[in-house]
């Protein structure tokens, strides 16, 4: 039988056994909400916040070329721009009178170190109010490359119809000429502004000159092309003559390495007449 002192000890320790449960219970549960509440923050924290986004533009260049006179080109199918404080007279070059001169000069040893310069085939000259040329447009009947440019200004360029178009500082060409040439940045302005357009005259391939082909006259040159027969060989195709308005067969020996570039600009006699005697 338990007696009263027992019975008190006892009934402690079931009062200290029942509010230790409680306590248990409630920090277990307030452990619990404590993790559900922390594992929704988390949660958010990834959700993505829906903020303005400023997307980045690209800055207008100005173009500093808008305000500048045009000048149009109706036979080789082009535009320019130049500044609009300029007065300046355009005028087709004899290109050709000044390379007979050229190798007249050279033989005759008025000039020295003659030879490995690649000649313009027409050129457009820009002359100021008082006779000095402020600068040149110089065509290549030929795709010239990047690296057949590295002396001009910027080696900015055109190409069309396997022409090369581009505007340059003004060459003498060993003739007593003033120049007064415009500044590289401004020239280069220049060549950005060129645009081409369906000329209402030839195809510019129409305008391949034979003159100017860097070829050997196979009966003019034989003792020439016989020297250097190894490095040489015979192209042949069809070109324009605009004298005869006609297309004509030509062959000539160029060197090897420029079979391409410099072969008439036709293989076949239907091409030439589609290309350029049905634009009469």
């Amino acid at each position: 039988m338990v007696n009263k002192r027992n019975q008190g000890f006892l009934n402690n320790i079931y009062i200290f056994y029942f509010f230790s449960c409680v306590f248990l219970f409630f920090s277990l549960y307030l452990l619990r909400q404590n993790l559900t509440l922390q594992d929704k923050l988390n949660k958010s924290s990834r959700k993505p916040f829906l903020t303005s986004t400023i997307i980045p533009t690209k800055a207008k260049i100005k173009d500093t070329t808008v305000n500048w006179k045009l000048y149009k080109n109706d036979k080789f199918g082009f535009t320019i721009k130049y500044p609009s404080s300029l007065e300046l007279y355009p005028e087709d070059y004899d290109i050709k009178k000044a390379i007979q001169e050229y190798i007249y000069k050279c033989e005759s040893g008025i000039i020295n170190g003659c030879g490995g310069h690649r000649w313009p085939d027409f050129v457009i000259r820009f002359y100021k109010k008082s006779g000095k040329i402020a600068f040149d447009i110089n065509i290549h009947q030929i795709p010239l490359e990047e690296e057949d440019l590295t002396t001009y200004n910027g080696r900015v360029f055109r190409l069309k119809d396997n022409f090369t178009i581009f505007a340059d500082t003004p060459n003498s060409y060993y003739e007593n000429v003033i120049l007064e040439p415009l500044d590289k940045e401004t020239i280069k302005l220049i060549n950005l502004s060129m645009q081409f357009y369906k000329s209402p005259q030839k195809n510019l391939t129409c305008l391949w000159s034979l003159e100017a082909a860097p070829g050997s006259d196979p009966v003019k040159d034989k003792d020439d092309i016989e020297k250097n027969k190894k490095n040489l060989i015979l192209t042949e195709g069809y070109y324009y003559n605009w004298k005869s308005n006609l297309c004509e067969s030509t062959s000539f020996y160029i060197w090897k390495d420029y079979v391409g570039k410099y072969s008439p600009p036709f293989k076949q006699l239907t091409d030439c007449v589609s290309a350029c005697k049905s634009q009469n």
